[in-house]
C-alpha cells in the first residue's frame, strides 16, 4: 500500500537495511511474509492504517499504490479481484489507478506481480528480478556491494529534467517498463490492459465522448472517497478545473485546497471555485525558502527520502514543498487525493501548427534549450547527446520516423515525459494516502489521443469539456485572463501564432531572454558562497558530461538539479565505486 521490498533466498540482501531506509522514509512499521521462495518486506500508507492484503484460502493478494476494482470499496476490491483473478474472470477495463499489486498462490506455488498499464507506479529491481521494489533507496542503501553512477543518467537529467526508464542514476538498478519485464526471475509480471472504445457512430460530439470516459473514471472512484474522503488541489487553470467538475458529482467527503501563496491570482481563484461549489476549501501557509545554507541541507535531506532519491525537475530537494510533513498537511485528513497532471492532452497548449518537424530539433530546442539555454561545452557534446535521446524517444515511441507532428508529440509528454518525471509526484504522495492522477492512466490518456484532430491551435477543445461538464464553473474567471464560459481572447490566439511562425532558434533565443530562463543566481550564489555547495558542484563537473555546469546553475528550470546531484552523490559517495 505504502512500499514494498521482494527478494529471493538467494539474493545479495540486507534486510535490516530495507528496514532502516523504510523508517527514514516515515514507515513507522514493516511486516513480512513468506511466499514460496520469496520474502516481501510491506509498508502501509503512512496517513491510512487500512490494510492492504488480504487472504482467501490459499491464495494472497497484497496492494501498493492507488487501486479499486468494480467500483467497490478497498477491501472490496482487493478480495473482489483476488477471486477474480484466481478464476481468471479478471475483468481489465474495471480496474482504476496506479498501482502493483503482488499475488500468491500457495498451492501452486506462484507469485505474480500485476503492474497498472501505464507504468505510472514506481518499480525498480537488480539481479534479473530477484530483488523488486517499488523503492530505488531501499535497492541503493541495501546492496552489498559497490555500486557505479550512470553518467548517462545524469546528463539526462540534468539536461532535460527527466529520465526515461529502464535507466536510472545507478547502473546496476533498472527501472520496470514494458520493455525490459525480467524473464526466469520466478516472478511472473503481468499488466491487465484495458481495451479502448470504439470511434463510436452516435451524435455525440467529440468532446463528450471524452468526458464520458471521464465520468466513468469519477463513479469508480465514489465508494474509496466515501470511506476515506477526498482532496483536489485547486489552480486557476484547466485542468484543477475538470478534476473539481467531475470530483463535486461524484466524490465523497470532498474538500479543496491550494498551495498557491495567499496573494496570488491562482489562490483567489481556488478560493472563488470552492466558495462557489460550497466545497471545504483550506490552504497551507507558503513557507519561506531557506536562506540558511543548514536549513537548505536539511530540508534535502527530507526531500531526498520523500522523493525516493530521484532527481527531477518541479520536485526539487531545496523546497519545502516536496517533503512529506507539508504533503501531509496539504492532505488535511482526507485519504484520496488528486493531481491534474496530463490534463494538457486535451488542448494544443503550445499552438504547433501542422505539419512536421524534424525530432532532433524539437528534442534540442524544446526539451532542452528552453529550459536551460546553450549549456553544451561544445557542439561536438551537444550533437552526441541529441542524436542519443532522439534514439530513446524513438525506441520508446515505436516511431522510425526523423520527424514528429502534433500526435508524436502527446504521446512523448503522455508516455514518457508523465512517467519520466511528473508522476514521480504521484508516486511520493501515494507512501501517504491514495492519489491517483487521471489524466496519466492508461485508458483515460489513450482514449484522449482520439481529440487530437480536433484540437486545433486554440484552447477550444477543453474549453467545450470545461462548458460541457459544469456551466458554473466554466463561468469562474481563469488565470488566462478570462472565463472558460467566454471565447478565447484573441491576443491569446494571435500572440503563439506570430510566436511559432518565427524561427525556432529565434523563437527560443527571445523566449529564454524573456523568461529570463539562464539569469537564476540562488543556486550559482551557494555554490560560490558556501563549501559544501561547492562541494556538491565540483562532485558533478566531476563526471566530465561535456556540460557547462557554472552556466546550467543559473538555469531558473534545472539549476537547481545541479545542487541536488551533487547532494546525492556526496551522501552515497562510500556505496559509489
Amino acid at each position: 500500500m505504502g512500499a514494498f521490498f521482494l527478494y529471493h533466498d538467494s539474493a545479495d540482501v540486507n534486510p535490516e537495511k530495507v528496514r532502516q531506509t523504510f523508517g527514514r522514509m516515515g514507515f513507522a512499521n514493516t511486516e513480512e511474509f513468506r511466499l514460496g521462495a520469496y520474502v516481501l518486506i510491506s509498508c502501509r500508507k503512512q496517513l491510512i492504517m487500512a490494510q492492504n492484503h488480504l487472504t482467501a484460502g490459499e491464495a494472497q493478494i497484497f496492494a501498493f499504490g492507488s487501486f479499486t476494482y468494480k467500483g467497490n470499496s478497498y477491501q472490496g476490491s482487493l478480495k473482489n479481484f483476488l477471486l477474480d483473478f484466481i478464476h481468471a474472470k479478471t475483468e481489465s477495463g474495471q480496474i482504476t489507478g496506479n498501482y502493483v499489486l503482488i499475488i500468491h498462490l500457495k498451492k501452486e506455488n506462484k507469485t505474480f506481480l500485476i503492474i497498472d498499464p501505464a507504468f505510472i507506479k514506481n518499480v525498480c529491481f537488480t539481479e534479473e528480478g530477484k530483488v523488486i521494489s517499488s523503492s530505488f533507496l531501499a535497492l541503493l542503501e541495501s546492496y552489498n556491494k559497490p555500486v557505479h553512477i550512470s553518467t548517462e543518467a545524469v546528463r539526462e537529467i540534468l539536461l532535460t529534467g527527466s529520465l526515461m526508464g529502464p535507466k536510472t542514476l545507478i547502473r546496476e538498478i533498472s527501472r520496470l517498463e514494458k520493455k525490459n519485464i525480467p524473464a526466469g526471475s520466478g516472478v511472473e509480471i503481468i499488466t491487465f490492459t484495458p481495451e479502448l472504445t470504439g470511434e463510436g457512430t452516435d451524435a455525440k460530439s467529440p468532446a463528450r465522448r471524452q468526458l464520458d470516459v471521464l465520468e466513468r473514471y469519477f463513479v469508480s472512484l465514489s465508494a474509496l472517497t466515501e470511506e476515506f474522503g477526498a482532496d483536489i488541489g485547486l489552480t486557476g487553470g484547466f485542468d484543477s478545473r475538470l478534476l473539481l467538475a467531475f470530483g463535486k458529482k461524484h466524490l465523497k467527503n470532498l474538500q479543496a485546497n491550494s498551495f498557491w501563496r495567499e496573494n496570488s491570482l491562482d489562490f483567489e481563484i481556488a478560493r472563488e471555485l470552492a466558495e462557489k461549489t460550497e466545497i471545504p476549501f483550506h490552504y497551507i501557509k507558503q513557507p519561506g525558502i531557506y536562506e540558511d545554507p543548514d536549513g537548505i541541507i536539511q530540508n534535502m535531506e527530507e526531500a531526498c527520502y520523500f522523493s525516493d532519491g530521484h532527481i527531477r525537475a518541479q520536485s526539487y530537494w531545496m523546497e519545502t514543498f516536496n517533503t512529506k510533513d507539508y504533503a501531509s498537511s496539504m492532505l488535511n485528513g482526507k485519504g484520496v487525493g488528486f493531481h491534474g497532471c496530463g490534463g494538457e492532452q486535451y488542448r494544443n497548449h503550445d499552438r504547433y501548427p501542422g505539419g512536421r518537424i524534424p525530432l532532433e530539433t524539437w528534442v534540442y530546442y524544446d526539451l532542452i534549450y528552453r529550459n536551460c539555454g546553450d549549456c553544451f561545452v561544445d557542439k561536438a557534446a551537444k550533437d552526441r547527446f541529441v542524436e542519443s535521446f532522439s534514439g530513446q524517444v524513438r525506441s520508446a515511441l515505436g516511431h522510425d520516423h526523423a520527424s514528429i507532428g502534433l500526435k508524436e508529440i502527446k504521446r512523448y509528454y503522455n508516455e514518457i515525459w508523465n512517467l519520466s518525471n511528473r508522476t514521480l509526484r504521484i508516486n511520493m504522495l501515494n507512501k501517504l494516502s491514495f492519489y491517483f492522477a487521471p489524466f496519466t492512466e492508461y485508458l483515460v490518456s489513450h482514449e484522449a489521443y482520439k481529440a487530437i484532430p480536433f484540437l486545433g491551435r486554440s484552447f477550444h477543445f477543453q474549453l467545450e469539456m470545461i462548458r460541457l461538464a459544469d456551466p458554473g464553473l466554466a463561468a469562474i474567471r481563469s488565470n488566462y485572463g478570462f472565463a472558460f464560459s467566454d471565447p478565447e481572447p484573441l491576443k491569446l490566439r494571435a500572440l503563439p501564432l506570430i510566436f511559432n511562425a518565427l524561427p525556432r532558434r529565434l523563437r527560443y533565443k527571445l523566449y529564454v531572454k524573456n523568461k529570463k530562463i539562464t539569469q537564476y543566481q540562488s543556486v550559482r550564489n551557494l555554490t560560490v558562497k558556501h563549501p559544501l555547495f561547492r562541494k556538491y558542484s565540483d562532485h558533478v563537473k566531476s563526471l566530465d558530461l561535456g556540460i557547462d555546469i557554472d552556466k546550467l546553475t543559473m538555469s531558473k528550470v534545472n539549476g537547481k538539479l545541479v545542487a541536488d546531484m551533487g547532494f546525492f552523490m556526496e551522501k552515497y559517495q562510500t556505496l559509489l565505486a
